[in-house]
């Protein structure tokens, strides 16, 4: 059964508890309201990252393991099946762009350089390949349609046991009309405070890990997500220089409430508690203008190590109500308490700085209107991710449609929802949709399509499903 609901005046009556969010003016006119209709449904088989290339009006889905990419026209029938076993060992991300697709596989030898291919978006025929750094993580092309960014996770292989190997992160920035690859890389790059390096021998070249990259309108800027680090970096494309990075700072509970514990009896049992902070560990970024200023939107979805020989994760303890909650023997600093993800969706200016944070919003919306799966995980009991990162921002996109800016983000918890805002002014972001459809488990992946360039001549959010192996196209509508 397919099932959407649609949220008049969401935060209405809401505590967001957001101190740096700016209120709108009581002058500016209201925007347009906005829903998303879900119109299709497709089984893509393991999907995680999807991209829609609007020269052929076809999207490509990623399959991780055995390494596929799926073909589908504009109706969802499938064109082909492509393996990628003959390029390494994981197909981790994929990208389209006016004919051209982008895709990156880790190399079969963990820890050696992956590679990037690139496809005819029509034939399927391979143009060229490109070797890039250890771990490739996600790739976008940039809005000017000549290269290619990647982030090299560079995760540790075998652990931090004896005898394992720390390749170092980097930003590869590929020339899709040659092939050339060159690697930004974070070898003396200055660290501010509250950037987390703490991989036991790891140097912060071996530490920093790029998980996720957005890029400037402009073309110029990257704008990388270092998740388990707690921060974001800047790479400079022309060069392909890393120019700085920003600490991603702390959701303050002492402020902004949360639901910690899975077994309260008590789903949303909502609450704020002095001393507890939220490492925003932000997970996917897109970068957008607004006022002829650069903004970047990002999922706080939160991440810990977890390997041999190495566990940074343990739990409160004790008897009260944050005695279940996850959180790290790694901490930033001392004197507080810190968990991961900061369980909401923040908005950066330019100079890093948070101008907007969704607050306990998502957490409230979700129990509000899917109570029956508040903070759970597939086939599990409500509040059951309570205290584990809640409900899990974690894929995003950003698209204008009707004279407004929108950011499209998917809870990978709970209800697997996705969340619609206006972000139009930044400061002033409201959310105004929240829709799903049952069956659909652990949104990963989110493309937005304009109008211009979708096939039913209304914007689209395309949403792939990880655990469900989904992948579903809503148009957003107005009214």
């Amino acid at each position: 059964m397919t099932r959407t609901r649609t949220l008049a005046l969401l935060t209405a009556g809401l505590s967001c508890a957001a101190p740096l969010a700016v209120a709108p003016s009581t002058a500016a006119a209201a925007p347009p309201a906005v829903r998303l209709v879900p119109v299709l449904t497709v089984d893509t088989v393991g999907a995680e990252i999807v991209a829609f290339d609007s020269a052929t009006k076809r999207t490509f889905v990623t399959q991780a393991d055995p390494a596929t990419l799926r073909v589908y026209d504009a109706r969802g029938r499938l064109v082909r099946a492509m393996p990628f076993a003959a390029y390494g060992s994981e197909l981790t991300s994929v990208d389209a762009r006016d004919g051209v697709v982008v895709a990156v596989v880790k190399a079969a030898v963990a820890g050696q350089p992956g590679t990037l291919v690139v496809l005819d978006a029509r034939t399927l025929a391979v143009l060229r390949s490109a070797t890039v750094g250890a771990g490739p993580d996600a790739v976008t092309i940039t809005p000017d349609g000549r290269r290619a960014v990647v982030a090299d996770e560079g995760e540790p292989v075998g652990g931090y046991c004896a005898g394992g190997v720390d390749p170092e992160g980097s930003v590869s920035v590929v020339d899709l009309a040659t092939g050339t690859s060159r690697q930004a890389r974070f070898g003396g790059v200055p660290l501010p405070a509250g950037v987390r390096v703490y991989g036991p021998g790891a140097t912060p070249a071996q530490d920093l890990e790029p998980e996720y990259v957005s890029v400037s309108p402009d073309s110029r800027t990257a704008v990388v997500t270092l998740q388990e680090n707690n921060a974001l970096a800047l790479v400079d494309l022309a060069t392909a220089r890393v120019t700085g990075v920003v600490a991603a700072g702390y959701q303050d509970h002492s402020r902004v409430a949360l639901d910690p514990s899975d077994r309260d009896g008590t789903a949303g049992a909502l609450a704020t508690y002095p001393g507890l902070r939220g490492m925003r560990q932000p997970d996917q970024v897109a970068a957008f203008s607004a006022g002829g200023q650069l903004y970047a939107v990002e999922a706080g979805e939160g991440d810990a190590r977890e390997y041999d020989c190495f566990d940074e994760q343990t739990r409160v303890g004790g008897t009260g109500p944050l005695a279940r909650l996850r959180t790290t023997t790694a901490p930033p600093t001392a004197g507080a308490t810190y968990a991961y993800g900061s369980r909401s969706f923040a908005i950066r200016d330019s100079r890093g700085r948070v101008v907007f944070d969704s607050g306990d919003q998502l957490e409230r919306l979700t129990l509000a209107e899917f109570p029956e799966l508040f903070n759970a995980s597939e086939g599990s009991a409500p509040d059951s991710r309570s205290d584990d990162k809640g409900p899990e921002p974690e894929g995003l996109t950003v698209g204008q449609a009707y004279g407004r800016t929108y950011a499209f983000i998917g809870l990978e918890r709970g209800p697997g929802a996705v969340v619609v805002a206006d972000v139009t002014e930044p400061r002033a972001t409201t959310v105004v949709d929240l829709a799903r459809v049952e069956g659909d488990v652990a949104p990963e992946g989110l493309e937005f399509v304009p109008a211009a360039a979708s096939p039913t001549g209304v914007p689209l959010v395309i949403v792939a499903n990880e655990v469900s192996g989904t992948t579903t196209a809503y148009e957003l509508r107005r009214g």
